[in-house]
């Protein structure tokens, strides 16, 4: 049996054909050039494409050793090599691309790639508008000089190892279930946009590293009563700075003074609270999963030790104490 490929469940593509290839590409980037190097014995496409809201993600593997020019887009993207070995020349630099590196791709920046037969890749792209709406929202300034990134990643940075784990997170996640609640999914998006802007290296990331002034207590408070109205919502970071007047690096500096955690986990602590009255109500045939999606938990197992930390006991005793002995399957 063939081992399923990374974002199986999105297959764009499965092809000996360069021309259906280039055609797959064309859809969700722009049209590439592609050339094959060399003799080519066997051409064997593999492209797979979840599409989010502002990012999507895809994986490629070509069967032979390929040449592929890229024509400017505007999105930002990142390229995550899983085996074998290439070579990118991005704004006049030069990157091997392999495993351990990764190559960046700035909006309205062309790039050209060679790669060999053995090369499987995941790419994450975000649309730039949308996450120069997020750095925005972070350092709580407009943007007014486009955003550039640094073409080399070599995942020294702890950051970048988060990000990779993270976007590898999410991808598994889409392997094992092939579809997310829009909640869940929504907030993967905006965790892979922040995670990335802090990542990787781009023009605006002293502004990211200096020190800010915090919130007020009572911005730390309108920050809590947003979410508490809307937790079923996805939260953004920007919703948050738009409610309170704030930057979020300033909201985050002021959780840590005041309350000794952060939004997010604010935000975690409001949905556990709203999973348990959910338990507490539950009826004979509701999956503990189903309430863990719905209040914004795609890993059953983290929410299993997150809600026994919160209230001292596992979901399904919370559940079995409101229905006695006969209990539904997780």
């Amino acid at each position: 049996m063939v081992a399923a490929k990374p974002l199986d469940s999105f297959r764009l593509v499965r092809t000996a054909s360069i021309e259906e290839m280039r055609s797959a590409l064309t859809h969700i980037y722009a049209a590439p050039v592609i050339e094959p190097v060399g003799p080519v014995k066997s051409f064997d496409a593999v492209i797979n494409h979840c599409q989010l809201v502002h990012t999507g993600l895809n994986y490629g593997a070509y069967g032979a050793s390929v040449r592929l020019q890229f024509p400017e887009t505007d999105l930002v993207s990142q390229i995550f090599p899983i085996r074998g070995k290439g070579e990118a020349l991005l704004d006049g630099t030069s990157v091997t691309i392999d495993p351990s590196r990764s190559v960046v791709i700035s909006p309205n920046a062309a790039l050209k790639m060679t790669n060999n037969a053995e090369y499987e890749r995941l790419v994450l792209s975000v649309s730039s508008s949308a996450l120069t709406e997020k750095l925005a929202a972070m350092i709580g300034e407009s943007i007014i000089v486009p955003l550039k990134m640094h073409p080399v990643q070599d995942f020294t940075k702890p950051a970048a190892h988060i990000l990779r784990d993270h976007f590898m997170f999410v991808v598994g996640q889409l392997n094992v279930t092939g579809s997310l609640p829009f909640l869940v999914l929504e907030e993967f998006e905006q965790i892979l946009m922040a995670m990335f802007l802090h990542a990787n290296v781009h023009n605006y990331s002293d502004r990211l590293e200096r020190k800010t002034p915090g919130a007020a207590p009572w911005q730390v408070r309108r920050s809590e009563e947003y979410v508490e109205a809307n937790w079923a919502q996805p939260i953004r970071i920007e919703d948050l700075a738009a409610a309170t007047g704030a930057s979020a690096r300033s909201l985050f500096k002021a959780f840590k003074q005041f309350r000794d955690y952060s939004p997010m986990q604010f935000v975690k602590q409001v949905r556990l609270r709203q999973a348990k009255a959910m338990l507490d109500m539950a009826g004979p045939s509701t999956a503990i999963k189903e309430i863990a999606l719905a209040c914004g938990f795609a890993d059953l197992d983290r929410f299993n030790t997150d809600y026994q930390m919160a209230f001292g006991e596992l979901p399904c005793a919370t559940r079995s104490r409101r229905r006695g002995p006969n209990r539904a399957l997780n």
